[in-house]
């Protein structure tokens, strides 16, 4: 034991110590400093080159605008130059009127220039014409002779006439500023142009109803005039529009070609697609712009300040009279031409050319809407043969086919305005089942809205399947978001 002991004290190792014997030592934190000075002032230099190349890229697009402002101007200043010519025109043709007076007598109102013819707005829009004759009214007072007995009126076209801006191609015609400032008092020597157009809008009507190719008003008054004995027709002339021979020569600009190019054309033109995809589904056939634009007119989509100058400018210019009012268009069709000519293709006509830049910009959109009338159409028609009467509209039947909305009537509307809905709507019930049901059938309002109610949720089930067979590519176009 005692050797034991001994060796286990030879073991000990006392330089050692155990750990219980350390004090507890903390580590020192090494302090790290950085200075961000070098690093702002980069930031800050890189900061003025973006602020600079910004600057760069702003007066690119401010030159871009620049030039693009200069070419309108020059544009405009072709644009004074031909009102200037067309001005002196017109004061070499007054010169010669005034000498001409003084020597035989003046010519007849039916050898005037086609610049004198005023183009009123027409009148209403119907749907069938006669099938008989129309009578042409007796002529009316040469401009030469209304001044002599309206001087004092006379005096105040000159000075408008004078004071026209901006410039137009053709100056200010009497009739025109008759149509523009005095509406309600039409001077006599216009009332013959009135009443011819009148008979054209009626020989228009007859054509449409008869499926015949709708004319112009300078064809229709070319037609009347030929029928005539002499210039000038001392009586009515009896006209049958069943015989009546109308001439292929038409004038320019048409009138589509100077709507598209108003203040109003991009919004006429869209509804005029809509509109004409509508009848073209409904009737089978389409109706002439003009009818269309006189339309939108007796329905106030359409001012008379608009309209007017339209008339006034339409029709009146044969193709090389046309090239030389319109120069830049001219000269465009002239390189068009040229480029068809080494493409081995015939060149484009004057006509053809203004309704490559009017008319036929309609045709995609007229076609989408044609497609979309062949659904709801069938759609409208599948609920009549059903007997159901529900109100649904071709913009509901597009947002259902487009977004997949669904618009109950006791959502959209508000209380009263639902309440009244349902009043009106049992109404026409009562108007429709009055004839097999007898005078005495009634229906209590709230067991009507019960059976309204039912008949609803089926017939949004029918639209949905319709919706369905509509083709994406004739959806409504997604609205844009702002992100």
């Amino acid at each position: 034991m005692d050797k034991a002991q001994e060796k286990g004290k030879a073991a000990e190792v006392p330089d050692v110590p155990l750990l219980a014997d350390t004090p507890y030592q903390r580590q020192m934190r090494q302090r790290v400093i950085i200075n961000l000075k070098p690093v702002i002032e980069r930031l800050d230099a890189q900061e003025e080159i973006l602020c600079s190349l910004q600057s760069d890229v702003n007066s690119i697009f401010m030159s871009q605008a620049s030039t693009s402002k200069e070419l309108s101007q020059v544009k405009n200043v072709v644009r004074w130059f031909n009102k200037e010519l067309g001005s002196m025109k017109t004061m070499l043709s007054e010169i010669l009127k005034a000498v001409g007076t003084q020597a035989p007598p003046p010519p007849p109102a039916d050898q005037r220039s086609e610049e004198g013819v005023p183009r009123p707005s027409g009148p209403d829009e119907q749907e069938a014409g006669p099938s008989g004759p129309a009578a042409a009214s007796p002529p009316a007072k040469t401009e030469e002779q209304w001044a002599r007995g309206h001087r004092e009126l006379y005096k105040k076209f000159v000075l408008a006439k004078s004071a026209r801006f901006p410039p137009r191609d053709h100056s200010l015609t009497l009739s025109e500023w008759f149509q523009i400032h005095h509406k309600h008092c039409w001077a006599p020597f216009i009332q013959k142009e009135i009443k011819m157009a009148r008979h054209f809008q009626l020989f228009n009507n007859y054509r449409y109803v008869h499926r015949l190719p709708e004319v112009q008003f300078s064809q229709f008054k070319q037609a009347i005039d030929a029928l005539g004995t002499s210039d000038v027709h001392s009586e009515a002339i009896q006209v049958d529009f069943a015989t009546l021979q109308v001439p292929e020569k038409i004038l320019l600009p048409p009138i589509h070609s100077l709507v598209m190019d108003s203040s109003v054309g991009s919004i006429i033109f869209e509804r005029f697609a809509r509109v004409m995809g509508r009848i073209k589904v409904q009737k089978g056939l389409q109706v002439a712009f003009h009818r269309f634009l006189f339309r939108e007119y007796h329905q106030g989509h359409v001012s008379a300040e608009v309209l007017a100058p339209i008339l006034s400018e339409c029709e009146r210019l044969t193709p090389s009279d046309w090239a030389r009012f319109y120069p830049l268009s001219a000269q465009q069709l002239l390189v068009l031409n040229e480029c068809q000519a080494r493409e081995g293709h015939p060149p484009v006509s004057e006509a053809i050319f203004l309704d490559m830049n009017s008319i036929h910009l309609v045709q995609d959109p007229f076609q989408i809407w044609v497609e979309r009338y062949k659904v709801y159409v069938a759609l409208c028609q599948e609920l009549k043969a059903k007997q159901n009467f529900y109100p649904i509209s071709v913009d509901q039947f597009l947002a259902r086919a487009s977004f997949g909305s669904i618009s109950f009537k006791s959502i959209s509307l508000d209380r009263d305005a639902y309440a009244n809905f349902l009043d009106e709507q049992l109404a026409l019930h009562l108007k429709r089942m009055a004839p097999s049901m007898g005078p005495k059938y009634t229906l209590a309002p709230g067991v009507f809205r019960q059976v309204f109610e039912k008949q609803e949720e089926h017939t949004w089930e029918i639209i949905s399947r319709f919706a369905s067979l509509l083709s994406p590519a004739f959806y409504l176009p997604v609205p844009s978001q702002n992100e």
